[in-house]
């Protein structure tokens, strides 16, 4: 389940611009669920038919285009 929504969540445009704290909340947690992950787990991305990689650039990719989301976000994640 968890694969699925942050499918879901990484891919929302219409929802990012209209519940900027839920995607605040989520990208915490999801800062603290990568950091659990082996090193190894993007090692090999290419061949490693990896959802996540595409699922995060897609996120990262949204929250670029509208520079007020990217603010929002950062402060949120404190990076």
């Amino acid at each position: 389940h968890w694969k699925n929504l942050v499918q879901i969540l990484c891919s929302c445009d219409r929802l990012l611009s209209t519940m900027p704290r839920l995607f605040a909340d989520f990208a915490v947690v999801l800062v603290h669920q990568l950091a659990l992950l082996p090193e190894d787990f993007f090692v090999d991305v290419v061949t490693g038919n990896n959802f996540l990689v595409d699922s995060l650039q897609s996120f990262f990719e949204l929250i670029q285009d509208d520079p007020s989301l990217h603010s929002k976000l950062r402060a949120a994640v404190a990076l």
